[in-house]
């Protein structure tokens, strides 16, 4: 590793957006204390791996990626590499002994303190080459203040903005408590603080993420003064917040008080991401989701006369432990009567650290694969009709890039969430239109699950100096 002050440092995050913020304070705290962050692995001096565990998929992802930078390092062995994040958190011990290249393992609670890595390292450096890799594993999740150093990756007029670390949720499928401890909130004052900050550098529209999203502050001791709710109030206020979007809603914890910031002409834009997982109440209790199959009719029919236009994203779990032929027909019933705009369905993943996977009636997983793919095309039937049944709508969007035929950009409507709900075609025959400005359209036609759109008017265009809308775009992969 090179001995002189500033060290160069190349990092690849897998997983969430949750994940991103995170690899973002790790490249701030590298770049704070001085140090280069570069492109590819071939320019750097220190490898970083920002690792996902959520599922076995995911897992794999990480491990891949790992492989790959332990094999560039093999041909510059004065690299060093690290692994962090979720994956390590509960595997490390595993990894170390898997996987001897690695120079330092650290967990999910780590990002702030990237700057002590590098120390780290250079200790490790005097002990003998023979030793294991040195396991740095803290307690989990990373909370942090509005002034921590953060280089924020991908476009500069759109942000993630995390409110909550963890979970308190008890889904019997998911191991995301262990990955990252209870949810511990931030401060409705540290949250705002941060959107300010982020909005002194071009950022118009952001993401709210946590976990768990409506319970966001459940942990606080403050007889509820730290809500979802209240902490809208307070990011509406805001000036130059164009767009608040709502991801990851557990549905228990919607009510009134959330549901009126959702009204068409509000900064948080008509879009709600509620991971549903099921309809059947059997399974919906195998799963210890705390929301009934009434409840959930009951939620949506509200959110439908509240706003009839509003754009709902939502996931599904099939082939859990012990789910029927019936049930899962039922579910695929379900998703095709209510068309939503955009949905995901994921067969059961089995791990054996959750109480799922200590069940005994396992559904094999080409059942699961089977059922997740018939489920999936319906979803995506009713999301191709809902999108036709929009043509005509007046809408706002954002630009993100030009595509080379003239006069034609790729962009998001306010319904479309970054990376996964695709995007909006623009057709403008006015002059050049740059990344992050914010324009109204109207919808023509559909391309696939994509949107066709004619802009109409100009609403909002970016300073000159935030003309440049991909920082370090490389160095992010996505499981």
């Amino acid at each position: 590793m090179n001995d002189s002050k500033s060290i160069r440092v190349h990092l690849e995050t897998l997983g969430c957006p949750k994940n991103q913020v995170d690899s973002e304070l790790i490249l701030g705290a590298f770049q704070h204390a001085d140090h280069e962050i570069v492109a590819t692995p071939e320019e750097a001096d220190v490898l970083v791996v920002n690792t996902c565990g959520f599922i076995g998929e995911a897992r794999q992802a990480s491990i891949d990626a790992i492989l790959q930078l332990a094999e560039h390092k093999k041909k510059a062995p004065s690299t060093r590499l690290i692994v962090t994040g979720c994956l390590s958190q509960t595997f490390a011990p595993d990894l170390a002994e898997a996987i001897p290249e690695v120079d330092l393992f650290l967990g999910s609670g780590d990002a702030t303190n990237a700057g002590a890595w590098l120390e780290q390292l250079r200790t490790n450096e005097t002990e003998s080459d023979s030793n294991p890799p040195r396991i740095q594993v803290g307690r989990p999740g990373t909370l942090y203040d509005p002034d921590t150093p953060r280089l924020k990756m991908g476009p500069t007029h759109s942000a993630y903005v995390k409110l909550a670390e963890g979970c308190s949720q008890r889904c019997s499928f998911c191991i995301i408590p262990r990955l990252r401890g209870k949810a511990k909130s931030r401060s409705i004052d540290a949250i705002a603080a941060e959107v300010i900050s982020l909005t002194q550098q071009g950022v118009r529209e952001f993401n709210l993420i946590a976990q768990d999203l409506t319970h966001y502050g459940s942990d606080q001791k403050d007889d509820g003064q730290t809500s979802l709710a209240r902490l809208l109030d307070r990011l509406t206020t805001i000036p130059d917040v164009r767009w608040i979007r709502l991801m990851y809603c557990y549905p228990h914890g919607i009510g009134p008080d959330l549901l009126k910031h959702l009204k068409p002409g509000g900064k948080v834009v008509p879009y709600m991401d509620m991971p549903l997982q099921h309809i059947d109440n059997k399974v919906l209790t195998a799963m210890q989701r705390r929301f009934s199959e009434q409840e959930t009719l009951t939620l949506l029919k509200q959110i439908k006369i509240m706003d009839p236009g509003i754009f709902l994203r939502t996931t599904f779990l099939v082939g859990f432990p012990g789910e029927t032929i019936a049930q899962s027909n039922k579910l695929r019933k379900f998703a095709a009567e209510f068309q939503f705009d955009h949905a995901g369905a994921f067969a059961y993943s089995y791990e054996d650290l959750t109480p799922s996977g200590k069940r005994s009636d396992q559904i094999t997983v080409r059942t699961r694969q089977r059922r997740a793919d018939r489920l999936g095309e319906v979803l995506r039937d009713g999301s191709t009709t809902r999108a036709s049944q929009r043509i005509g709508e007046i809408h706002e969007a954002v630009v993100e890039s030009r595509c080379e035929e003239p006069g034609l950009y790729l962009g998001r409507h306010w319904g479309q969430a970054p990376e996964i709900d695709g995007c909006t075609y623009l057709h403008w025959d006015g002059p050049a239109l740059v990344p992050g400005t914010f324009v109204r359209v109207e919808f023509v036609s559909v391309s696939e699950l994509d949107i066709v759109a004619q802009v109409q008017e100009i609403l909002e265009q970016p300073e000159a100096a935030d003309h440049d809308a991909s920082i370090f775009p490389i160095m992010s992969r996505q499981s």
